[in-house]
């Protein structure tokens, strides 16, 4: 995060301590007056935990504790069990700078809460009834003919009685179905939530690269390009791991929104995520755009984003920058995401007053305690 605007507060990352004797470093304020405000923050990292998204926006003049506010938020969100990342927003104009720096530490993260996989075998099936494409764990990879129709005639079953999964002995086959396809998992042990996260995204993912052409799909598999790469990522226990998703972000690419909404949205079904935006009045055009374009999509993920913003500059447009098509309307402005923003279900604009002369005083008291 960019220094802080407000007076006894730190700069970037989380608020320092008053432990120790360095004598430039400034006492952490006790956060007074903002009850209304976290009990927003709270709501929303709930509403994540249980699968849904929501974007939050804090306004407020020079001064009147926006970044104490946010590093309240990300001690909040940690506390919750959620991922707090914080994403600069001064990227000496280089677009999507904001987002890059988030994505390059849910990465990490990603890759370190990694779990063992528990899924046998996965089925991606069209609605029709062909099979699209089998991966299997077993030693044995191919199954036999009678096999396969018995298996496949189970997972029909299941599907026509809205079922959303049954036990096969000491297995389980459990099922997500779309608008197109079904994603079916054979599973030894019990089912996780996880599990069933990553199959909602995968399938969402799946329908939303691939729908157009398993429309009239004629059964080719190279019209399906990194399908099996993907259902052997959910095999593994890694689908929403950055890795698998074998994503490359370029800030010129036309589909580099989706790209990115994609990616942290699938990496949320691993554990949510909450990105912290500080100053997004210096934030450049193109990472403007892309809040705009992930907000649309913010209720698919459990993906919460916070931004602040000064009032005064609610105007100011950054240099001008190469915008790809993604979106509703083009945002180059903070007055102009606010626009986007203000009728989408799951957006909360928080305006900060002035603390009272009785707020201050408890303010300043916990900072020069006597």
């Amino acid at each position: 995060m960019p220094p802080d605007d407000t007076p006894g507060t730190n700069g970037p990352g989380t608020p320092q301590s008053t432990s120790g004797s360095d004598p430039d470093r400034r006492p952490v304020p006790k956060l007074v007056g903002r009850c209304g405000e976290t009990a927003v923050f709270e709501e929303a990292f709930n509403t994540a935990l249980k699968g849904r998204g929501s974007v939050i926006l804090i306004e407020g003049e020079i001064g009147i504790g926006k970044t104490r506010l946010l590093h309240e938020a990300e001690s909040l969100a940690k506390e919750a069990g959620l991922r707090a990342l914080s994403a600069s927003c001064i990227g000496g104009g280089t677009p999507l700078m904001s987002f890059l720096n988030a994505i390059e530490s849910a990465r990490k993260e990603a890759a370190q809460t990694a779990v063992e996989a528990t899924i046998e075998e996965v089925f991606y099936i069209h609605n029709d009834g062909r099979l699209i494409l089998h991966e299997t764990q077993r030693q044995r990879p191919d199954l036999g003919d009678s096999e396969l129709r018995a298996l496949l005639e189970e997972i029909k079953k299941t599907r026509r009685a809205n079922l959303k999964g049954l036990f096969l002995g000491e297995r389980r086959i459990i099922l997500e179905t779309g608008a197109i396809t079904i994603l079916a998992a054979v599973v030894r042990g019990d089912e996780t939530p996880k599990m069933r996260q990553q199959m909602k995204y995968l399938l969402a993912t799946l329908e939303d690269r691939f729908g157009e052409t398993l429309l009239d799909w004629k059964g080719h598999q190279a019209d399906l390009k990194g399908l099996r790469e993907n259902l052997r990522a959910l095999m593994l226990g890694d689908y929403g791991r950055p890795e698998a998703l074998r994503l490359e972000f370029e800030a010129s690419s036309p589909t580099v929104f989706d790209d990115i909404a994609r990616f942290l949205i699938a990496s949320s079904a691993q554990l949510p995520i909450v990105i912290l935006f500080d100053d997004i009045h210096w934030m450049d055009p193109v990472s403007l755009q892309m809040v705009a374009y992930l907000a649309e999509r913010i209720e698919e993920g459990r993906v919460v984003l916070i931004g602040t913003y000064r009032l005064e500059e609610l105007s100011k447009e950054q240099a001008p920058s190469p915008v790809p098509t993604g979106g509703k309307r083009v945002v180059k402005t903070p007055g102009d995401l606010l626009g986007a923003l203000t009728n989408l279900h799951g957006f909360a604009l928080l305006k900060l007053r002035h603390l009272t002369r009785e707020e201050l005083v408890e303010m300043v008291s916990s900072m020069y305690p006597e």
